[in-house]
């Protein structure tokens, strides 16, 4: 028989394997985080975290079952705990989950919203996806014609001390490449590239990896006087991809902004890619 409980932190070690990344991110640095478990027989099968956004949002960071405990209702009943934690708080308004169809896990989660009676709204940001066999048909390849590939290097070239060298150089700025370190980052050096004039980095195209089957164009940077070096090193970037993972890897890449919509939107233009991103909202 499924049941939900909170998770504290006595047991938290016994769930922490279904939590996102976000919820991961959020426990790490102590912020505050509800945490319910689902448990089959006393054997811990499933979590729902989320959060006070504000006095009248909680947003949901993440909700998974097993597979095994699937199609039970387990996810239901985690989302109609939640809804009996928050039914006393007056000031909560509204419930919202924002996230990425990556895997067959996200896709699950549309119709256990809308059972729920969440409502689809338009995503802030847009997370595009597209297989990586699709990008040989991309303006990319298409327009990336003599580009001069001197000063260009793979992170794969570059020794420990010299990846800590760039990153140092920008987080001193106050501008850090990725939200995380390099070495916790997943970032692919095969796949990263740098162009050097001498000892200075003025630009750069970085891959990480999210999943198994998953690469995703974490960051396209380019000083001024570099930025039409971008262009070469991003296709130098996917075409070593094609050499090695197969066609059907998800390629990934996330617009913040306006500026960065239309960068990727020109970037992908010829493909069948699409936008991944998801936004629901559930109004009391």
């Amino acid at each position: 028989m499924l049941n939900v409980s909170y998770i504290d932190s006595a047991n938290t070690k016994l769930y922490s394997g279904f939590f996102s990344p976000q919820a991961k991110a959020m426990l790490k640095a102590g912020q505050p985080l509800l945490m319910l478990g689902l448990v089959d027989d006393d054997a811990a099968c499933g979590a729902l975290t989320g959060y006070l956004e504000t006095e009248s949002v909680f947003r949901i960071n993440g909700i998974y079952v097993v597979p095994s405990c699937r199609r039970r209702g387990g996810a239901a009943e985690l989302l109609y705990a939640l809804g009996e934690i928050l039914a006393p708080e007056e000031s909560v308004v509204s419930v919202e989950m924002d996230y990425v169809e990556l895997n067959e896990d996200n896709k699950l989660l549309a119709p256990l919203l809308e059972s729920a009676d969440f409502k689809w709204r338009t995503p802030e940001k847009a997370f595009y996806g597209v297989e990586l066999g699709e990008l040989k048909n991309c303006r990319l390849f298409k327009k990336t014609t003599g580009q001069s590939a001197n000063g260009f290097v793979c992170f794969a070239e570059l020794d420990d001390y010299e990846l800590r060298a760039i990153e140092k150089r920008f987080s001193a700025s106050g501008q850090p490449l990725l939200e995380t370190p390099f070495r916790e980052s997943g970032l692919v050096r095969e796949l990263s590239f740098a162009h050097m004039e001498g000892r200075e980095c003025c630009a750069l195209v970085l891959i990480t990896k999210l999943r198994e089957s998953n690469l995703h164009i974490a960051l396209l940077y380019a000083e001024p006087d570099s930025s039409a070096h971008l262009s070469s090193m991003l296709r130098r970037a996917l075409e070593k991809a094609l050499e090695s993972c197969p066609e059907d890897t998800l390629v990934t890449m996330e617009a913040i902004n306006g500026v960065s919509d239309t960068l990727a939107k020109n970037i992908l233009e010829g493909t069948n890619y699409r936008n991944l991103a998801r936004s629901a909202k559930l109004d009391f």
